[in-house]
């Protein structure tokens, strides 16, 4: 594992427990948490945050992760493998991305400050070669001072997908996905809330923490997502981000 896959394994690793991962144990943290204002920023997991989150500033800093910014007022449509079995592809415009070279969006954008435009300039959301899909998936994930990942997703149905993984100095890389990886990314999907977050998610940005841009396509609906993404546990897009990582990692042999 080089340093790229090994810095992102570290940083999913210390979402799951913050605190660990600096050295401070489970045990450390139920008996200091409480009295302790600066130990919460150390400490702070979501089963504690739904209870503590507004106590104090401390807490409300470190428990952002944790709290969701999806507007429960937009519709969620609930998809599965058995869905993408079903109903029209993505027409020739709709696999076309929204964020693109020149465009204000993506890592490219004002909201992500000294980030350099989008390197893989063309306007499709599938990867090279897939004709057609039934979702697209088009993302870039930054994690500290690193390359940035481009990734494409391209769905066909609930058995077939292709990866499609670029990151200079690394150079492109395309696979096929299995019926797990592809219910791994539509249970994200599902779980994220995708379809109600807001275009910039707002979230708090931890020390060299990453940051996910992310815009899915399906027939009649298409979503454009950029946030920082935070440590296992944290939600929204932290979420999708956290299962589509490990999937590349499996597959991006160059790296």
């Amino acid at each position: 594992m080089n340093r790229l896959a090994a810095v992102l394994a570290m940083g999913c690793a210390c979402a799951a427990a913050p605190a660990w991962a600096d050295g401070y144990s489970p045990e450390w943290c139920a008996a200091n948490r409480d009295n302790d204002r600066m130990s919460r920023l150390n400490c702070a997991d979501a089963p504690w945050c739904k209870a503590h989150w507004n106590d104090d500033r401390e807490t409300r800093v470190a428990c952002d992760a944790f709290r969701s910014k999806a507007d429960a007022s937009l519709p969620m449509p609930h998809m599965t493998r058995a869905t993408l079995d079903m109903g029209p592809k993505l027409t020739r415009g709709e696999a076309m991305s929204r964020c693109f070279a020149g465009q204000e969006c993506g890592l490219g954008q004002p909201y992500l400050v000294g980030r350099k435009p989008r390197e893989d300039t063309d306007e499709t959301m599938l990867p090279p070669g897939v004709p057609g899909a039934r979702l697209a998936l088009r993302g870039d994930i930054a994690f500290g001072n690193l390359p940035i990942m481009h990734v494409r997703i391209a769905l066909m149905n609930g058995r077939e997908g292709v990866l499609w993984i670029n990151g200079s100095p690394y150079g492109p890389h395309q696979a096929r996905l299995g019926p797990a990886e592809i219910s791994s990314v539509v249970d994200a999907i599902n779980r994220s809330q995708f379809w109600r977050l807001p275009a910039h998610g707002g979230h708090m940005s931890p020390a060299d923490g990453m940051i996910s841009s992310i815009e899915i396509a399906v027939p009649g609906r298409r979503r454009h997502v950029t946030d920082s993404t935070n440590p296992k546990g944290g939600v929204d897009l932290s979420v999708l981000t956290h299962a589509i990582t490990p999937i590349v990692f499996a597959h991006w042999k160059g790296i």
